[in-house]
């Protein structure tokens, strides 16, 4: 979908959603911990068996106070820290040994260095809490390689008087010390290779060509006017037709402002009464769920890659080197007063936890507009400059976000907001700790949140507005224009899905003369032997599939469709029915393209 099309589309809103480098990172798991040392603490021993269960076969035996190497701890229980729900790999043994039978006395500790901004947890999976941050390029102390259930491997690591765990891939390992230190020779063996295979993942990675060909043709022109720019493919793991359907899942999850086309508007129920035309607000009065065609053409990426919109997918991490200051204080110049006055908390708060202030500032403004969301508590001015927590309601998510930031549960950021610099500072912390932290760093991400596993697409949804990543695009590229940094190095990690259509979704029609109102008003089987069945008659009904039985020999189907702009019904008519079960299908076409199937089975006996 190119500018000329793009234009047509109103565009409501301009924000700027946060990204730091988290995605695509190419780091893998390595069972480190062959020197890493338990000692058997059951007076009686311990067996050894040949799987992580107590009912698997027995492969050996080990004495008490005896010490054994492991070379991975293995939990059993989606997120218990327990001791009976770890076991021990003995690599000597080949087989595992009980946790709460045994306990580490030594480990070695291998140097490594974060390729993200990594939450780290109690234990090695995202169902356990989280106890800290550690963000992108921090050096570790990597202890032991720990495997959940899922089978997907984590490191324990140390940093400062921190510990916990975090997903082995964003780890990039440099070094390895054991009890007896390695020879230099050792080290620089080991060294070569690893400096090799980052190189080589890097030459691929940072081309076009990891890229399908519907991307490729966007894709090559902007690689060669722009020779500094770096574009990363980034595998969601998942279907096209996968992705889609589960974000449209949740009709809250994706809204879309009043004044849009009706084609950009849901018609599901709980969105939409098919016989009054009623369009049932999700956010405040202004906003409706938006429609199928809606979600798939702004979360379609192929849609997005030229010169502007290019900057949805874009690596928003604080950069040294740039003055922002006086870019923070253009995007608040002439919209907000109280924020202009604040540009420096947003420089200051985007420095403290690696994220852009430009993206701050611009999600400020976007959530803010020209007044500042704030109300009184004990006295006090309370504020919410990103509305955290202002989650959607007919009556309009800001008061919600108040009450969020009057709390004292969330001091962890800095709760009660009661100034505009610790509402920045503490909304930057959360951004941090909650999108960055999981994996929804761009624009595109904090919307489309494709990179956390099928069951989390279409959940942990910043902003619902579905084409609120758009806007932000086209707000940060005439910013980075105006300050010349456009054309500077910028890394874009574009997401991937398997079994794309060859071609772009298309853009729904904006004109209120089409909508995707698709249903039958009325459906009306008139038998031959003057039997007759009225299938829908003024209620609303969504079933598609019914069944009949009638010893006639021909059937007439009618029917009339609730669209206010001219639908239209195939499939009526007279039908002869043979003996056993007839099938019929009569589809409804609404005015703006979309279809419905109905299906009728008739059974004459």
């Amino acid at each position: 979908m190119r500018k000329s099309v793009l234009k047509k589309i109103i565009a409501v809103s301009v924000g700027l959603t946060f990204a730091a480098a988290l995605v695509g990172a190419e780091s893998h798991a390595v069972s480190y911990g062959a020197a890493s040392k338990v000692t058997i603490t059951s007076k009686d021993g311990a067996n050894i068996r040949e799987n992580a269960d107590t009912s698997s076969r027995k492969v050996g035996e080990i004495r008490g106070n005896k010490t054994a190497a492991f070379s991975f701890v293995k939990y059993i229980k989606k997120s218990s820290t327990s001791s009976v729900n770890k076991w021990y790999y003995l690599s000597s043994y080949k087989g595992y040994v009980r946790g709460d039978l045994a306990k580490i006395v030594t480990y070695t500790k291998a140097s490594g260095k974060t390729t993200d901004s990594l939450n780290v947890r109690k234990g090695p999976g995202t169902a356990f809490d989280k106890v800290t941050m550690v963000g992108k390029g921090a050096k570790l102390s990597v202890n032991y390689t720990a495997k959940n259930i899922a089978k997907e491997s984590w490191y324990h690591i140390s940093f400062g008087k921190t510990s916990g765990f975090v997903m082995a891939k964003y780890v990039k390992l440099s070094s390895a010390s054991s009890s007896n230190k390695p020879t230099k020779q050792k080290k620089s063996e080991k060294k070569k290779p690893n400096t090799k295979k980052t190189d080589k993942k890097k030459t691929v990675k940072n081309t076009v060509k990891g890229f399908p060909d519907s991307y490729r043709k966007y894709l090559v022109p902007l690689q060669k006017k722009y020779p500094n720019w770096k574009f990363i493919p980034v595998e969601t793991g998942l279907t096209w037709s996968q992705a889609t359907y589960k974000m449209m899942q949740n009709p809250g999850a994706n809204t879309i402002w009043h004044s849009y086309g009706k084609s950009f508007r849901s018609t599901v129920p709980g969105c939409y009464n098919y016989l009054s035309n009623y369009y049932y607000p999700k956010d405040g009065y202004n906003f409706y769920g938006a429609s199928e065609q809606a979600v798939k053409f702004y979360m379609d990426p192929r849609n997005w890659l030229d010169s502007d919109y290019i900057f949805l997918f874009n690596d928003y991490k604080y950069h040294g080197g740039i003055d922002y200051l006086p870019v923070v204080k253009t995007l608040f110049k002439g919209r907000n007063k109280t924020l202009y006055k604040n540009a420096k908390s947003f420089v200051a708060a985007g420095k403290a936890y690696g994220l852009s202030p430009i993206y701050l500032a611009a999600k400020a403004a976007e959530e803010q507009g020209s007044k500042i969301n704030c109300g009184r508590m004990s006295g006090k001015m309370v504020y919410n400059i990103f509305n955290i927590g202002a989650y959607d309601s007919a009556g309009g998510g800001a008061k919600n976000g108040l009450k969020w930031a009057r709390s004292t549960s969330h001091s962890t950021y800095l709760t009660p907001w009661t100034s505009v610099d610790r509402a920045v500072k503490g909304g930057a912390k959360y951004l941090a700790y909650n999108f960055v932290g999981n994996r929804q760093n761009t624009a595109y991400l904090e919307h489309f949140n494709v990179l956390n596993g099928y069951s989390n697409v279409g959940t942990h949804v910043y902003m619902t507005a579905v084409y609120a990543p758009k806007n932000t695009a086209a707000n940060t590229s005439a910013n980075y224009k105006k300050y010349k940094i456009h054309n500077k190095t910028n890394v874009f990690y574009i997401p991937v899905y398997k079994n794309m259509p060859s071609r772009e979704a298309p853009v729904p029609s904006q004109s209120n003369n089409y909508d995707n109102n698709y249903y039958l008003k009325e459906l009306k089987l008139g038998m031959s032997d003057g039997t007759k069945f009225a299938v829908k008659k003024n209620s609303r009904n969504h079933n598609t599939d019914f069944s009949y039985s009638t010893k006639s020999s021909c059937v007439i189907i009618d029917g009339s469709y609730a669209s206010r702009t001219r639908a239209k019904i195939y499939g009526l008519g007279k039908k002869a029915l043979k003996r056993g079960t007839n099938t019929f299908k009569v589809i409804c076409r609404a005015s703006s393209g979309v279809e419905r199937v109905y299906n009728i089975r008739i059974r004459r006996s």
